[in-house]
């Protein structure tokens, strides 16, 4: 996956002890400055193996429980997958990084093109 998201990241121009609780007062800040984040989604897929600190929004001890529970994750999938079609990642990339098949990326676009006509 390229990088290019983090260019658009809210946290882009913020830098710190913020992103990381336990060197910070509280992860609120780090946590509301996520949430207005465009790139969320793309931060928590980027992040998901990291152990420290706050990525799309979420702590490690969050992101051990998705990684632990992986039939939670299938419930993500489609927005997961929308949202990256439509920073333009492709469907390869996609599957690779929420752990699904390419047909399950075009089976889900599918549907959601469908919602939509």
């Amino acid at each position: 996956m390229t990088d290019n998201w983090k260019n658009s990241a809210a946290c882009a121009s913020i830098g710190g002890d913020v992103w990381f609780p336990e060197a910070a007062k509280s992860p609120r800040d780090a946590i509301r400055i996520c949430n207005t984040c465009l790139v969320k989604t793309m931060c928590l897929v980027a992040g998901m193996e990291e152990t420290a600190g706050i990525w799309g929004g979420t702590l490690p001890a969050e992101r051990a429980r998705m990684r632990d529970e992986p039939t939670s994750n299938r419930k993500a999938w489609p927005s997961l997958i929308v949202s990256m079609n439509a920073r333009g990642l492709p469907a390869k990339e996609i599957a690779a990084h929420i752990g699904c098949n390419e047909r399950t990326v075009f089976r889900v676009l599918k549907a959601e093109r469908e919602k939509t006509a």
